[in-house]
């Protein structure tokens, strides 16, 4: 039992790694060579199966295809089950053509008979990653060129065997998001995420009204290196974590504001983003819902940042969860305002109160006349609606004084504060003296 999947009969992911790991620092019988092969594979679409055709029958396809693969196996090959819909067979004895070969009579097996039970309509597929050994001596590095070929046979389309090269840049881009997926599990059950935050201030210095800041998640390693979003975040949204990085976020900003009232004075509002993931799903919606109605004071202090192609792809999903949200005192900011699928139609229906006017743009407004215009526009537009105007990566004092000459009420960027831990951001910001007169949104 500790070494058997329950549902296939198959090895586990920690059996299976640890025969792998024995295999590939062995030497002489039992030692992973040339003649090795290691397929990684996911059934394609297996969401949707389980969903339309329900959970019962989902296991069902997975205990075939496990049939399937044993029926497929030499005595000396080795299968597993290393998660949901993820399958691993470490194929001994034979070369990468021979181990191929075997793969597209697996592919075909699970086509035409894979699934029993869902009538004859219904037909499966399977997208396969493939390695050779070659003799390389360790486990990890096989397991990641696996799982990466097999991404990158998802993407082509699925149904289909992909080789890992080491020459492949593409599989080689996504090995290294394989590695980061391995570091943010780890520093998500090691708590080795912070939060760092960036000033948002009037366009005009004499104002000096109420600031907010932006918070911005980091990882620290074990190293103590702090690494910035944009370094891990794309892996997060591609292959599913962003909402579990978002729900951490989340509770750490409402733990900072909860034991120092003052805090909700020095600020306007903390701005925190939501991945476009994290709009699509249902049950992260849900849970923060609960999470934030369960801490009601705070809401009024909360801005959640949301871009504007991530909320039409989830519309449906979101726009219920944000009303709602809304009406219990959140703000919401449109994000990257002008490089998506503006539109008056759906910027009316949503609660949204402030756009923030995308940073390419705004560098370009000391040289380029047409951005200058467009910035322009875009606030004429919020300020017909009621809303606020955020401008990003103002770098320079002269972008600054454009955006106030053009109306613009709010930056943010390295001319107004660098990021910086959340309260070093804070104490910074309390230095500004409040005063009233501050744009308030709708």
């Amino acid at each position: 039992m500790r070494r058997h999947d329950p549902l296939t009969g198959l090895l586990n992911r920690p059996a299976f790694e640890a025969e792998l790991a024995h295999a590939s620092g062995a030497t002489g019988v039992g030692a992973v060579s040339g003649q090795d092969a290691l397929a990684t594979f996911n059934i394609d679409q297996f969401r949707l199966l389980n969903e339309t055709y329900g959970h019962a029958r989902g296991d069902r396809a997975l205990r075939d295809v496990a049939g399937l693969i044993q029926r497929l196996s030499t005595p000396t090959d080795r299968s597993a089950r290393l998660g949901n819909d993820e399958f691993a067979w470490l194929l001994r004895g034979t070369d990468l053509p021979a181990a191929r070969a075997r793969c597209e009579t697996l592919l075909e097996r699970i086509r035409t008979e894979g699934v029993t039970d869902l009538g004859s309509h219904v037909r499966i597929t399977a997208s396969v990653g493939l390695v050779a050994a070659n003799g390389v001596q360790d486990a990890s590095t096989l397991l990641q060129c696996a799982d990466a070929a097999t991404l990158a046979a998802k993407a082509d389309g699925g149904d289909r065997v992909h080789e890992w090269q080491e020459d492949d840049t593409r599989l080689a881009e996504r090995r290294g998001a394989l590695r980061w997926i391995r570091e943010i599990r780890e520093a998500l059950d090691e708590d080795r995420f912070t939060v760092f935050a960036q000033p948002i201030v009037a366009s005009d210095p004499a104002a000096r009204s109420v600031p907010a800041v932006e918070a911005l998640i980091r990882m620290r390693t074990r190293e103590e290196e702090i690494v910035p979003a944009g370094r891990f975040m794309p892996a997060a949204e591609r292959y599913g974590l962003a909402s579990r990085i978002d729900d951490w976020m989340v509770k750490a900003v409402l733990a900072w504001l909860t034991p120092n009232p003052a805090r909700r004075k020095e600020l306007r509002h903390v701005h925190v983003n939501l991945s476009g993931r994290s709009l699509g799903d249902p049950a992260f919606l849900a849970a923060l819902e609960v999470a934030l109605v369960a801490s009601r004071a705070l809401l009024p202090s909360l801005c959640f940042e949301v871009t504007e192609t991530a909320l039409i792809e989830n519309l449906d999903t979101a726009r219920d969860v944000m009303t709602r949200l809304h009406d219990l005192g959140c703000r919401f900011a449109l994000d990257d305002f002008g490089i998506g699928h503006s539109s008056m139609r759906y910027l009316k229906r949503l609660p949204v109160d402030y756009l923030k006017i995308d940073g390419v743009f705004v560098r370009d407004m000391a040289r380029d006349p047409e951005a200058a215009k467009l910035v322009g526009q875009i606030h004429r537009l919020a300020r017909t609606m009621g809303l606020g105007t955020i401008a990003e990566f103002v770098e320079s004092d002269e972008i600054r004084s454009r955006l106030r000459g053009l109306g613009v009420q709010e930056v943010q960027g390295y001319a107004v504060g660098k990021p910086a831990p959340l309260d070093e951001a804070v104490a910074a910001c309390a230095q500004r003296t409040p005063t009233r007169g501050a744009f308030r949104p709708r």
